[in-house]
Parts: C-alpha cells; structure tokens; sequence
C-alpha cells in the first residue's frame, strides 16, 4: 500500500548530517541512504529545511555523500531556508499542493523544527546526530 506522504521535509544539521563536523567525516546518518532509496521507490518528494546556509549546506551534503551514497545533493527535490522559529511550513504545503496530512517532517529539535509543522501532518523526532551516542536508524521509520 502506497503511503498516504508525499513530501519529506528534513532538517539537515543533526538530524541526517553531524552537527559538528566541519571536514565532512562523519558519514549521514544511519540508514539514510537506504531510506532515500526507499522513499524515492515511492515516488515521493524529498526536501530540505535547514536554517543553514544553502550554499554552505549544499556543499556539506556533497561532501558527505561522496563515495558514501550513491546520489549527491540533487537526492533533494527542493530546498527551503527557513530561518524562523518555530518553523513554518506554509510554503511547502502550497508550492506543493498538499494537504496537511501528505507532509512528514523529519528534525532533531522539537521546538525549532516540529511545533511549527502544520496540525495532521506527520512529524517524527529523531534524536541529534553527533551530539549523543545514540542507536537511531533512519531505515527503521515507517511513512505513514
């Protein structure tokens, strides 16, 4: 059965790449890779909401990617700055035409990247990345 998402917004730093790892070390995150490829056999739409730079950002994910995922920075569909907090995610919803319950949002800080996801879209917390040893893996989340 297809899942009723058609749009993933990520936040970046912490969630799929290292908070603090200015040389591109650390690879992304746990099953992030495998859960693209999941996500794009899908046919669903992948975005970036970063508070970052985009230029910067884009680089970082370059560097991260390379030899370690079979795609680049281009795996994203779009990218938003949004600098606001909480963030709002109103423009996602209308340049995509969706409904509320078609967007999930993926963030490692609940206040800044989740409280402002609009009511019945679907937000999942993961813990921050680089910052405390943790067990998360992005191929373990189901799309709803």
């Amino acid at each position: 059965m297809a899942p009723k998402t058609k749009v993933i917004a990520f936040d970046i730093y912490g969630t799929v790449l290292c908070t603090d790892d200015p040389e591109n070390a650390m690879p992304p995150r746990t099953g992030f890779v495998e859960f693209i490829l999941r996500v794009k056999s899908f046919g669903l739409k992948t975005i970036s909401t970063s508070d970052a730079d985009l230029t910067n950002l884009k680089l970082d994910l370059s560097a991260t990617f390379r030899g370690r995922a079979p795609f680049g920075p281009e795996v994203f569909d779009d990218f938003y700055r949004l600098m606001m907090v909480p963030k709002d995610y109103a423009d996602i919803l209308a340049d995509y035409h969706l409904n509320a319950e078609e967007l999930l949002v993926i963030g490692n800080t609940f206040y800044k990247d989740l409280v402002g996801a609009p009511p019945f879209a679907s937000r999942i917390l993961v813990p921050s990345y680089g910052e405390t040893p943790n067990n998360f893996d992005f191929s373990q989340i189901v799309i709803p």
